[in-house]
């Protein structure tokens, strides 16, 4: 995506980068068969993160449910990262931290959702955003009139008071 933003810093029109945005996933579709080693190697990656965590008696067949799982959830993904790309529309992951330090969360309401306090409980939170767990998702109309829509607000945690 660095050559995307460097063509929209160089003033070439958001109509042109769709074009080529979406020219270019159908170029790399017809180059190369439907593969899910992307969403297999992610479900792979991210069952063995949360190895630690599962359940001492789980049995190999719980564990294999959740690697179905995980991979499901894994091409589910990737098919629509697939179809975010195929779009006129830009659609972006934006975190909270890139609008300033102190960050507060009273600041980016419409972007950002608190989920936890780090090391407190919600009566303990205080205005400023520790970390994103997840970023927001942002989409951005092709006519490029600047007005930004969040489909989903990023995840952050808060500091403790």
């Amino acid at each position: 995506m660095k050559l995307d933003q460097t063509d929209k810093c160089s003033s070439v029109s958001e109509a042109l980068i769709s074009d080529w945005r979406i020219l270019t996933i159908e170029c790399v579709d017809k180059l190369r068969p439907q593969n899910p080693y992307a969403a297999t190697v992610t479900a792979e990656e991210i069952f063995e993160l949360f190895r630690p965590i599962l359940a001492k008696s789980a049995t190999r067949r719980q564990e294999e449910e959740v690697k179905a799982k995980l991979l499901e959830l894994c091409s589910e993904a990737v098919e629509l990262r697939m179809i975010m790309r195929r779009s006129r529309d830009r659609y972006t992951c934006e975190i909270p931290g890139t609008l300033g330090w102190p960050l507060l969360a009273s600041k980016c309401e419409e972007l950002a959702e608190t989920v936890a306090v780090e090391g407190g409980k919600p009566n303990q939170a205080s205005d400023e955003i520790v970390y994103t767990v997840f970023g927001g998702l942002v989409k951005q109309a092709e006519d490029g009139d600047g007005k930004k829509i969040v489909l989903e607000k990023a995840l952050v945690i808060l500091k403790r008071k």
